[in-house]
């Protein structure tokens, strides 16, 4: 009895003892699950926890984005780097300077008409060359030495969206209806018309820097912008236009591991470019190729039409006139008559004012008028 009385006290002491290292095992796992991930956080709001989204009750889904990283490393300015995961309503023109050819008055008007709610945004030569001085010095040297006023138009368009998002778009395009719908894409880029890529370069696709719409410091025009010298010393199209544009497009889409927020679409031609260049001879361009089966179709379709534009699609949203600014001719017959732009849109937000107050802009570009 007594040898059996101490074996039953020695298991039961070996019982506790198991039950306290369980408990102080758990409990200490439990208090690491406790602590903040992060050490000595000086600002609680820049460590986000991005594995779920904090707050229950988001009064503006928008403005609160799910974060899931951080791409960056070594944020300079935490105020600059908000990955956001739609595209601010931001519409975005340039020009060399704010006096515009009359002839995109009436066409610049169609978007401030059907987007009274965005902020519309002009940009003259000067005003983009004071960004690049502040944001992209590397990139300057080389944004002077361009050899037209062509190339510099186009760098305009990807540092602009890459700075402070939105939706850019050529001088010569008019708005037909809102594209809100398409701000809820992180980035999308519009293709040009099939008579283009297949009559005029030979290729399947060919997307354009024509419109465009880019959430702020999307990795995609990041990358453009610095390959931008590499391809310096090439003509415009290879250099700073769709060319160079298709290229970063393959090469960035071919990426592994591309997060949702930092995803790249295409919208075809008959969404946002229904129309193609009229002054160009795409009869001539389907008989050359006549034997050949990938342009049966197009060419079959351009012949039915008389190889003349019909008017755009119902679920067209834009329609581009391919107008051709950068050729002198067009620059003696039509662009003459000028007029200021705070004369077309008087709410117009300049460059230079943007410019002028940098990080105040930055902070609140995105919110509504």
């Amino acid at each position: 009895m007594l040898l059996l009385h101490r074996r039953t006290s020695i298991l039961y002491i070996s019982a506790i003892v198991t039950t306290g290292y369980f408990v102080a095992f758990h409990y200490s796992n439990f208090q690491m699950q406790r602590k903040t991930p992060g050490k000595n956080l000086k600002d609680a709001k820049l460590h986000v926890n991005r594995t779920y989204i904090p707050q229950k009750n988001l009064k503006d889904a928008k403005l609160h984005v799910n974060r899931t990283y951080i791409p960056q490393k070594n944020l300079k300015d935490a105020k600059l780097h908000v990955n956001r995961t739609y595209i601010p309503h931001i519409i975005h023109q340039t020009w060399n300077d704010y006096n515009v050819p009359e002839t995109f008055a009436s066409w610049i008007r169609t978007w401030k008409r059907n987007h009274p709610k965005w902020k519309y945004c002009f940009w003259s030569n000067s005003d983009v060359q004071k960004l690049l001085q502040k944001r992209w010095p590397h990139i300057l040297p080389i944004y002077r030495k361009y050899p037209a006023n062509i190339f510099r138009a186009d760098v305009r368009k990807y540092i602009i969206l890459y700075e402070f998002g939105g939706v850019f778009v050529d001088l010569d395009i008019e708005s037909l209806k809102p594209i809100d719908l398409f701000s809820q894409k992180p980035c999308f880029l519009s293709l040009e018309p099939r008579a283009h890529s297949l009559l005029l370069y030979d290729m399947p696709s060919l997307v354009s820097n024509a419109l465009m719409g880019c959430r702020p410091h999307h990795p995609f025009f990041k990358y453009v912008i610095e390959n931008l010298p590499k391809a310096a010393r090439y003509g415009v199209m290879e250099a700073t236009g769709p060319k160079l544009l298709q290229q970063r497009y393959i090469e960035y889409t071919k990426r592994p591991h591309i997060f949702p927020e930092d995803s790249v679409f295409s919208i075809e031609p008959d969404v946002f470019q229904p129309s193609f260049d009229s002054g160009i001879n795409y009869a001539r361009k389907c008989h050359k190729r006549h034997m050949l089966s990938n342009y049966d179709a197009l060419c079959k379709k351009l012949s039915r039409q008389r190889f003349s534009n019909v008017p755009p699609p119902k679920h067209a949203y834009t329609d581009h006139k391919w107008t051709h600014t950068y050729l002198g001719n067009w620059e003696r017959k039509e662009g003459r008559q000028r007029t200021d732009v705070h004369n077309i849109i008087r709410s117009v937000i300049t460059g230079a004012e943007i410019i002028a107050n940098l990080s105040s802009y930055i902070d609140h570009m995105d919110e509504p008028i």
